[in-house]
């Protein structure tokens, strides 16, 4: 076991990265490891068996992700957190200092989070009958092609007091850094985290980012890998082997050999 220093303050209370702690080699074992186990049946000797093990290793192993999906809620005092929920509770650990989220969501989201206390803007990702309109969820992404950040605000309703101050706050602090900010409404009281209803409250182009040579265009509702350079090499390795492999073309393996290439399928 290969511990090393863990590079997040919130590591222990997060439980979203469980393998931060150690080195990078360690954490390419315990995932292929995992992978295999969940693949073979458990009566099959293969499992104990040595196997090769993964071993691209990717420069950037903190500050890669692309995407954060936060809640927010009051703690008892009243002061917001701005986090994910605590394993196994419906408590939300207050995260300003992610170290695998790209250093700008950070920042856009720590902005965000000052100018929503500042104001006295509700939050809250629990509805009540009647309640007063408050502020859910708020998901951010960042494209590193684009330099650019995208926004969405999952509110309970279409108007929630002072939520426009908070953007045009966001104009003012980051300009053209900030491509798109969405409002998107949501007054189900399940766990759906987005409505279906968007308002675009500012669109100064379309975000989008890149998978080896092929450019995605990314929207509020996008599925999309929030790894993007390891998405990138898992891409390129499925089209490499499509050079020696023949490939049925409805495959997934396919798919990605024709998206590296930028070529559609036919």
């Amino acid at each position: 076991m290969n511990r090393k220093e863990v590079p997040c303050v919130h590591w222990k209370d997060c439980g979203g990265c469980p393998l931060i702690g150690f080195d990078y080699k360690e954490q390419l074992k315990k995932k292929s490891d995992k992978i295999l186990k969940a693949s073979l049946p458990r009566d099959s000797k293969k499992r104990n068996q040595r196997h090769p093990q993964a071993d691209q290793s990717f420069a950037q192993t903190l500050g890669y992700r692309n995407k954060a999906k936060w809640i927010l809620q009051p703690d008892m005092k009243g002061r917001l957190k701005m986090g994910i929920y605590q394993p196994g509770t419906h408590e939300v650990v207050d995260i300003p200092h992610c170290a695998v989220h790209a250093p700008e969501i950070n920042e856009f989201s720590n902005f965000v989070k000052t100018e929503l206390s500042r104001l006295g803007v509700r939050c809250g990702p629990d509805l009540k009958p009647n309640g007063a309109p408050q502020l859910r969820y708020m998901i951010v992404r960042y494209s590193f092609r684009d330099k650019k950040i995208m926004a969405v605000f999952v509110t309970s309703a279409a108007k929630v007091p002072h939520l426009e101050e908070v953007f045009a706050g966001i104009q003012e602090k980051f300009g053209n850094r900030v491509l798109a900010v969405i409002q998107n409404i949501n007054a189900d009281s399940g766990n759906v985290l987005l409505g279906e209803a968007n308002r675009f409250v500012r669109k100064t182009g379309e975000l989008s980012e890149t998978f080896g040579r092929f450019r995605v265009p990314v929207g509020p509702l996008s599925f999309l890998q929030v790894n993007s350079f390891q998405a990138s090499y898992l891409y390129s390795a499925c089209a490499s082997s499509s050079e020696t492999v023949p490939l049925r073309r409805d495959s997934i393996f396919t798919a990605a050999w024709d998206s590296s290439r930028c070529t559609s399928l036919r």
